[in-house]
This record gives C-alpha cells, sequence and structure tokens, in this order.
C-alpha cells in the first residue's frame, strides 16, 4: 500500500473454493510470485524440471544430522 517492498505478496489462484472442501487448496490454477504470472502449464513444466534434479542428485554421505530431520 505504501510502495514499500514489503508491500509486495504472493498469490495463489485455486479453480475450487476452499471454503467449501479443504482439498481444495490442492487445486492451483496459477500463481503470482514477484509479480510474475505462472500459469498452471509453467507450474507444471517448473515442477518437472525439480523433480528431474533432485533424482539425479546424489544424497549427502553418511547419517542425517538429527537437526535436519525436521
Amino acid at each position: 500500500m505504501l510502495g514499500l517492498e514489503s508491500d509486495r505478496a504472493d498469490l495463489v489462484i485455486l479453480d475450487a473454493n476452499p471454503l467449501d472442501d479443504i482439498s481444495h487448496t490442492r487445486r492451483i490454477d496459477s500463481v503470482v510470485v514477484a509479480g510474475r504470472h505462472i500459469d498452471r502449464a509453467e507450474l507444471a513444466r517448473l515442477l518437472a524440471e525439480v523433480e528431474k534434479a533432485a533424482t539425479a542428485s546424489e544424497p549427502p554421505p553418511g547419517p542425517v544430522p538429527v537437526h535436519a530431520r525436521c
């Protein structure tokens, strides 16, 4: 409202009313992040890239520290 950087907000646009059913919060149509609108097709592409990168990465050697399990 005041034109400050902290005034910016991200937005999730759903394709169903979460007041009717809370599971509708998973029905994401698009999002606005830092003023950029990302539609469903772009979200799917980005998620596929992240999944591919996660699958290709090697887990760190040794046990996971207790503080990292939270």
